[in-house]
């Protein structure tokens, strides 16, 4: 059996150190994330129109994040986010029944998702298949 120079509790002690690093590394970055998003969010909340953007470098949840934010931050234009991360929309409107609109158009794009009258969101399986749909749609809005 192979001895070691560490005793068992001291093993476990520097993982537990190495552990609560990592967490609170993971924390200041989603802290970093959050801020970036803000700073959209804020660079693009004074528009005074739809705002259609697809992002290069934004997930589904950075894109419900800033959706999120600029809805709580009352503004009142509908707002349509890409994403080609993971091929996903978001779309929330006070104007457009954005569930309506994805229910009727969505499958014609091989597509998946809905929503409710004030916001929606869908998957596509390819970056055409969501560009496809989100120049549609903004032909609808």
């Amino acid at each position: 059996m192979q001895e070691y120079s560490a005793d068992l509790n001291s093993v476990v002690d520097r993982i537990m150190n190495e552990r609560a690093k990592s967490a609170a590394e993971r924390d200041e970055l989603k802290q970093l994330k959050i801020a970036h998003h803000n700073k959209w969010v804020e660079t693009n909340i004074s528009v005074n129109k739809n705002l259609i953007e697809v992002f290069e470098d934004r997930n589904m949840d950075a894109l419900k994040y800033i959706t999120k934010k600029l809805t709580e931050a009352d503004f009142k234009h509908t707002i349509c986010l890409g994403s080609k991360v993971d091929f996903g929309v978001v779309l929330a409107s006070q104007t457009v029944d954005c569930g309506k609109l994805f229910k009727e158009h969505i499958k014609a794009h091989n597509g998946r998702g809905g929503g409710s009258p004030n916001m929606a969101q869908g998957s596509f399986q390819n970056q055409e298949d969501m560009m496809a749909f989100l120049n549609e749609l903004t032909v609808m809005i």
